[in-house]
C-alpha cells in the first residue's frame, strides 16, 4: 500500500501536543514553539473544542483564551505548525535483542570501561599496544579489582626497548642489551628467556634505564644459557627484582 511520509521501517514521528490544567483564573499559557495564527493550532478544554479567534488567540509563544479555563479543566493543544519531534523510546527501554548485530562501535565506547559485575567473554579476542597485536591473550587477575592481559611471546633479535606485561624470547645468537621501561609501576612484570641457549658466550644486558635492579644501581648481565627468568618491579627504593632466575 502506498502512502505518504517515512518510510515504515524508520517509524513514524509524531506532530507536538501540549498539556496545561486551567485554575480558574489563568488566561494565558506558554507554548513550546510559536504560532502565527490561531488557526493553525488545535485546543480543547475539558474534551470540547475550541472555536480560533473567538475563544482563543495566539501571541507568538502564547496561547491567550478569553476566558480562563475552569479549576481542574484539562487544556490540550495540537500545534500543527510546530517542528516534527522523533518519537523517542523511553529512557532504559531498548533491550539487547533491539540492537542491531556489530552496531556499537569502539567510537561509541568509553575509553575506560567498568563492569560491575559478572561478564563472561567468549570466541577471539585481540587486544592491542604499543608493541603490536596480541590475540587470545590470557587473563591474568593481578589484584580484587584489576585484570591484567599476559601477551602472547615476542622473539626480540636486535637491542628494543622491554614493555611491562610482555615476555620475551632472546635470540642469543647476537649480543644483546634490553633496556627496562622509562617508567614503571609496582607490580609490573617482564619476562625474558635465552631462546636460542648462547646467553654464556653472547649475554644479554638488561639496561636499567635509570632504575635500581635487585636494589643496585647496575644493568643486570645474563650469561648463563639458557636462562629463564622475571623481573617485578617494586618501589622505588628497590627497583625491578628478580622472580625467578
Amino acid at each position: 500500500m502506498s502512502y505518504i511520509g517515512n518510510p515504515l521501517t524508520t517509524g513514524f514521528d509524531y506532530i507536538d501536543k501540549q498539556t496545561f490544567t486551567g485554575d480558574g483564573v489563568t488566561t494565558s499559557f506558554t507554548m513550546r514553539d510559536p504560532v502565527g495564527k490561531e488557526e493553525i493550532i488545535e485546543v480543547f478544554v475539558a474534551g470540547v473544542r475550541q472555536e480560533p479567534g473567538v475563544a482563543y488567540t495566539t501571541n507568538g509563544y502564547n496561547l491567550n483564551f478569553t476566558g480562563a479555563p475552569g479549576l481542574g479543566d484539562t487544556i490540550y493543544v495540537v500545534n500543527n505548525n510546530s517542528p516534527i519531534r522523533l518519537n523517542e523510546p523511553p529512557l532504559n527501554s531498548i533491550a539487547t535483542a533491539n540492537l542491531k548485530d556489530d552496531a556499537v562501535t569502539g567510537a561509541k565506547l568509553a575509553d575506560t570501561l567498568t563492569v560491575s559485575s559478572n561478564t563472561t567473554f567468549s570466541g577471539s579476542i585481540t587486544f592491542a599496544n604499543a608493541a603490536g597485536v596480541y590475540t587470545n591473550p590470557v587473563i591474568d587477575f593481578t589484584s580484587a579489582n584489576t585484570v591484567g592481559i599476559s601477551a602472547s611471546w615476542i622473539i626480540v633479535n636486535a637491542n628494543r626497548n622491554l614493555e611491562s606485561g610482555n615476555n620475551y624470547f632472546a635470540n642469543t645468537r647476537n649480543t644483546l642489551t634490553l633496556t627496562l621501561p622509562t617508567s614503571a609501576e609496582i607490580g609490573d612484570t617482564i619476562r625474558i628467556i635465552d631462546n636460542e641457549g648462547f646467553a654464556s658466550s653472547n649475554n644479554i644486558t638488561i639496561s636499567r634505564n635509570g632504575h635500581l635492579i635487585q636494589g643496585q644501581s647496575a644493568n643486570l648481565t645474563i650469561n648463563t644459557s639458557r636462562s629463564a627468568f622475571g623481573l617485578v618491579y617494586s618501589t622505588a627504593g628497590n627497583g625491578w627484582l628478580l622472580l625467578e632466575n
